[in-house]
């Protein structure tokens, strides 16, 4: 029987050998526990890569519209600054004209209501008068005239007068009389307000019919 043996190599004297630690300003060795000690990481820096993008791209835009819109300003030729000056008092001048001829209208509109209104005024002066001569012209032949007292009451003239039915007679008279002169009074004073209303009927251009009613002359005894 063969015994088989194992050869075990020597190991060099002095121990186990280890790597040596570094070592601090004075040369004294750090320890390992305060080497090996694990650091705080820093936080990673979390960049949105394609908003960051995005907003270049905005960023240029809008820095290549100013850009532009200063060179346009900057390059405007003298007969594009002539162009605009010459709109610009064109549409000044439309706008002035467009306010004239709103002026114009408004004025119309009142002138023509002034017109009718001066019209009614006319014709209702017009049948006053009217009535007024009517009831005047039965006061002057009822002033000749002795009156019954029935009802309906009649109009007599005796042959023979008394002094008493002269009296009366000549109290009508009288009364007559002051009813013409009140009527003319208030027929000058028509007059005159058709004057100042035809003044403003002759300005107005359209046509409207006169009234048909025309004014009474005044009533002669």
């Amino acid at each position: 029987m063969v015994k088989s043996s194992i050869v075990v190599p020597p190991q060099a004297t002095g121990g186990i050998s280890r790597k040596r630690l570094p070592q601090d300003s004075q040369g004294a060795e750090i320890p390992a526990e305060v080497y090996f000690e694990e650091k705080p990481k820093r936080p990673r820096l979390q960049l949105n890569t394609d908003g960051n993008q995005r907003n270049q791209r905005l960023f240029g835009v809008l820095l290549g519209t100013l850009n532009k819109f200063k060179d346009d300003s900057e390059n405007k030729s003298d007969a594009e600054k002539k162009r605009l000056a010459i709109e610009s008092k064109l549409q000044e001048k439309l706008a002035n004209e467009k306010k004239e001829i709103g002026e114009e209208i408004q004025a119309e509109r009142e002138q023509k209501q002034q017109a009718i209104e001066a019209r009614k005024r006319q014709a209702q002066r017009a049948l006053e008068e009217k009535r007024e001569s009517v009831v005047l012209r039965q006061h002057k032949n009822q002033a000749h005239f002795l009156m019954t007292k029935t009802s309906p009451s009649l109009c007599y003239l005796p042959a023979t007068l008394t002094e008493k039915d002269i009296a009366i007679l000549e109290k009508q008279s009288n009364l007559a009389k002051v009813a013409q002169e009140e009527f003319e009074g208030r027929q000058q004073a028509r007059t005159q307000d058709d004057i100042k209303d035809s003044t403003l009927v002759q300005k107005d251009t359209s046509e409207v019919p006169s009234p048909s009613v025309a004014p009474s002359e005044a009533i002669d005894e």
